[in-house]
């Protein structure tokens, strides 16, 4: 199998799912290390980024396994456990001084193009008009099951749901205008926040409404993530040394620092980073 995909690897791309280092992936994924080939993904598919799940067993050594992913020459994209029963709020802590030793890593290794963890496409929240969508399921991309069946992502497939449901009802859902509910809807941070409309119908049975503690999770990555591009925007700074800003025009570096000024403004203001953060000078370091 491995030298057919070889063979078509410019028909075909395979995408990895790896969750930190060996010791991490073998607690998440039933001790599979050893029979995961590293090297031929990388070899074969290089800009093809790895899929790094964070779970509660894994939480307090993210940083450790990007780094780790990184230094295997990998590009990471990674997301939490979100539906499996994990009670967030009691990983916020770890959670967030995870995130800050990343950002430091990014800041300090500036040729390493950050994870999806903190690389969030901050100039969003200047955006106006309609609202975007967090993916293409049901529209720009789709799940062929093994009877022929089209769902729009592998999230609505009944492997993935414990109920059998009306798949054309969630098509006509996935095609209305707006995927929002009334919390979200004029939220500082939808912009920048991403969701999985079939996670959220699993566990809400919802596509529109999206966890607490995952709302949560998610502006301490905003925080984070203003901090990281607030340091590497400040104006002593040679932007053109971080490769993830190498490809940026003068217009979209000023919409970056006017976002970062946006999010760290309500960032503050916000009712549960203040309960949270006692000291918000991490939140103003590196931009004015």
């Amino acid at each position: 199998m491995k030298e057919w995909f070889k063979n078509n690897k410019r028909r075909i791309v395979l995408g990895l799912s790896y969750d930190g280092t060996d010791e991490m992936q073998d607690i998440n994924r039933t001790k599979s290390s050893s029979l995961v080939d590293k090297k031929f993904f990388y070899e074969n598919w290089p800009k093809q980024p790895i899929k790094m799940t964070i779970s509660k067993q894994t939480v307090s050594n993210i940083a450790e396994g990007i780094i780790d992913l990184h230094n295997n020459g990998f590009l990471v994209n990674a997301n939490l456990a979100y539906g499996t029963g994990w009670e967030m709020t009691e990983s916020l802590g770890d959670f967030y001084q995870q995130l800050k030793v990343l950002a430091d890593f990014y800041i300090n290794n500036p040729e390493v193009i950050p994870s999806s963890l903190l690389n969030l496409k901050l100039a969003a929240v200047l955006s106006s008009g309609e609202k975007s969508r967090s993916c293409g399921t049901g529209n720009t991309m789709c799940n062929i099951s093994q009877d022929g069946i089209k769902y729009p992502c592998h999230m609505f497939m009944e492997s993935s749901l414990s109920k059998k449901i009306n798949i054309e009802e969630i098509y006509s859902e996935l095609k209305k205008e707006t995927l929002l509910d009334g919390k979200c809807l004029n939220c500082y941070m939808e912009r920048v926040c991403p969701t999985c409309y079939g996670m959220n119908f699993i566990v809400h049975q919802k596509l529109t409404t999206r966890g607490e503690d995952y709302c949560k999770m998610m502006k301490l990555r905003a925080l984070a993530a203003t901090y990281m591009y607030g340091v590497m925007l400040s104006t002593d700074t040679n932007y053109d040394k971080y490769v993830i800003l190498r490809d940026f025009s003068d217009g979209l570096i000023n919409a970056y620092k006017k976002a970062i000024y946006i999010l760290q403004k309500n960032l503050k203001k916000d009712p549960f980073i203040k309960t949270f953060i006692d000291n918000v000078s991490v939140v103003q370091k590196g931009f004015k």
